[in-house]
């Protein structure tokens, strides 16, 4: 009997993704997305770029200014970064 292999993704996509899709529904440009979240474009490219997950204060930011609840960025940023890191894992391994 053959073995079926769990299917995992090709490609996920990270928080940044999901944050320009909400500005994109909300016709928010980048300049007042970052103004109504108090934080400039350095810093949230650092936010962004880091390896570890997102702060829940950040979470909270992003829950408040969309209507979602932190534990929607909180697990998207988890999500990706855990499958991110098991890409470059395979990869090191292979």
């Amino acid at each position: 009997m053959m073995k079926l292999e769990k299917p995992t993704a090709k490609i996920k996509f990270g928080i940044d993704y999901f944050i320009q899709e909400q500005c994109d529904v909300l016709n928010m440009t980048n300049v007042s997305f970052l103004d109504k979240l108090a934080i400039s474009n350095e810093q949230y490219h650092t936010i962004i770029e880091s390896k570890e997950v997102i702060t829940e204060e950040f979470a909270t930011k992003l829950a408040t200014l969309f209507t979602t609840s932190t534990h929607y960025w909180i697990n998207i940023d988890q999500n990706y970064k855990d499958w991110l890191k098991k890409r470059i894992d395979n990869c090191l391994t292979n």
